[in-house]
């Protein structure tokens, strides 16, 4: 264990002291701060208010678009995002019908409307739905839940959080002339706002996994590893790379991750977005671990496999379309759904579900909790085979001299000196 935490210690000092590594952190981070800033002082703040449509029926939700308005809702927090309204956010229009306030939204004149009833509001709108007015909206109609619940007689108390957590707007799309019962499910404004979280996500997992790599071939180039590996085996020289250079990522991580949260707090923005960051900020710690845990070991045999620079974009070639599919899918997939059971199942899948899966956390409205527990499970039942395949690779073609090595070569090489010991012996 000795060995393998100075082999650790050895790699994070000299990934962290490396000139390109601290640039590269300082430069990305005051890009975020400076992007933040250039929000801040170039967005205008006086905007005109949002006209919201009333109908005489929905007219009472006119009281959650009023300045200083919250989106309590006096159960979970989580529902309504817990939201301040700021002074001339919004304003209502009353119309006498729902038929002139659908009349009102085709004609721009409102941002969006509610139409329906107090007890069963419809959301109308011309396109997707406004976030932030569904997270209003939701809020209010939990609270009428609520009220509506109280007041009844014989109501049993015990169904009172399983009475709010079910209910349900339903939407108007006047743009497509459809109207569903429920909305589709996801937060396309949060997917806005988690797009940077899952592209630092993918670059600490890619850059970690690339460092491995580049650092395994250099020491075979240089022919250091066959002094390294004179003093300690294969798997602990392994292991200490891979747990120095998570240390590494995971700094990364931190310092870009900071910087972005910075940035939308200096912006202003970081109220506009339904997102528990806190939360969030856990979950993305569980997928980058996990993802380093399953392309790590990856890489380091890919890494082995080349015997100089030149090579290393060969061997690692498929470890990086693997990556770049998952990340394209998080982006695609996620951010306009097209078959919902697919991307399910999908997000399910090793290798791809450390993007798809924190994206579907970000925007699905209607994810079940126990989802990201199953995929980490799934990774988790996986990970030995890949950290044996990994390894085998890696402690094959480490000490393999010359050209590159295929990865047919490795699965037919044989520890031939061994067998002859045993043989004399």
């Amino acid at each position: 264990m000795k060995q393998v935490l100075l082999v650790a210690k050895r790699e994070y000092v000299v990934r962290m002291r490396s000139k390109a590594a601290i640039i590269s952190m300082i430069v990305i981070a005051l890009l975020f701060l400076g992007g933040g800033t250039a929000a801040r002082i170039f967005i205008p703040n006086g905007f005109e208010p949002d006209v919201i449509g009333l109908t005489t029926q929905t007219q009472d939700y006119a009281m959650a678009f009023t300045a200083g308005a919250t989106g309590d809702s006096g159960g979970d927090d989580s529902a309504a995002g817990g939201f301040t309204l700021k002074e001339n956010q919004y304003k209502t229009e009353i119309y006498p019908s729902e038929q002139d306030l659908e009349r009102a939204v085709q004609h721009d004149e409102v941002v969006a409307g509610v139409g329906g009833t107090l007890d069963e509001p419809v959301l109308i709108s011309k396109g997707k739905f406004p976030v932030m007015l569904r997270m209003i909206i939701q809020a209010t109609h939990a609270s009428v839940k609520l009220n509506q619940y109280v007041t009844s007689l014989g109501g049993d108390m015990r169904d009172l959080s399983k009475e709010i957590a079910s209910t349900q707007l339903k939407t108007k799309n006047l743009e497509t002339e459809q109207a569903d019962d429920t909305d589709d499910g996801y937060d396309f404004g949060a997917y806005l706002g988690g797009l940077g979280m899952l592209l630092i996500l993918f670059l600490a997992i890619f850059m970690s996994g690339q460092m491995v790599a580049t650092g395994v071939m250099e020491e075979k180039a240089s022919r250091v590893i066959e002094v390294l590996v004179s003093a300690v085996s294969p798997a602990r020289l392994l292991v200490g790379k891979i747990i120095g250079i998570t240390a590494v990522g995971v700094t990364q991580l931190v310092v870009l991750g900071g910087s972005a949260l910075g940035a939308m707090a200096i912006s202003g923005l970081s109220g506009s977005f339904q997102i528990d960051l806190g939360t969030l900020s856990g979950w993305l710690i569980v997928w980058f671990i996990l993802g380093l845990a399953t392309y790590m070991v990856l890489y380091a045999g890919a890494g082995a496999m080349a015997s100089k620079q030149e090579d290393l974009g060969q061997t690692t070639i498929i470890l990086m379309l693997l990556q770049m599919a998952g990340f394209y899918a998080a982006m695609f997939m996620v951010g306009f759904p097209g078959k919902k059971d697919v991307l399910d199942v999908v997000s399910m899948l090793p290798f791809v579900n450390c993007y798809l899966m924190p994206a579907r956390q970000i925007v699905s409205t209607t994810m079940q909790w126990w989802e990201p527990i199953l995929s980490v499970l799934i990774n988790l039942a996986i990970l030995p085979v890949l950290i044996w395949l990994g390894a085998k690779i890696y402690r094959r073609g480490i000490l393999a001299t010359g050209s590159r090595i295929h990865l047919k070569d490795v699965f037919a090489r044989q520890d031939r000196p061994r067998a002859t010991r045993r043989k004399n012996g």
